[in-house]
């Protein structure tokens, strides 16, 4: 899953209205990388309905991530591998 939300330099919690316009205001000269990203995130966000469910996902990502990191208690068993389930979401990983 991309995170389009740190693609395009947009904090997840921003509201509805200041998206759309940092979506909308792409600065003059960008490299053609970034300008793809925000064209991606432009794509996913802007619609309402898209986004709102797009935050959710998003935030379920993010809660599996914390949980996780509780498998690094010396006592915890990766009973249902989840560290082979989320291996294609990482916070800090921008794509």
């Amino acid at each position: 899953m991309k995170n389009h939300f740190a693609r395009a330099g947009i904090a997840p919690d921003t509201d509805d209205e200041t998206l759309v316009r940092k979506l909308a205001a792409r600065p003059p000269e960008v490299d053609a990388e970034l300008a793809a990203d925000l064209t991606a995130a432009g794509t996913v966000l802007a619609p309402p309905e898209r986004r709102v469910h797009y935050r959710r996902v998003h935030l379920q990502y993010q809660a599996l991530a914390v949980a996780l990191d509780a498998l690094d208690d010396p006592i915890a068993t990766d009973s249902h591998r989840w560290r082979e389930r989320l291996v294609e979401f990482d916070e800090g990983q921008s794509s």
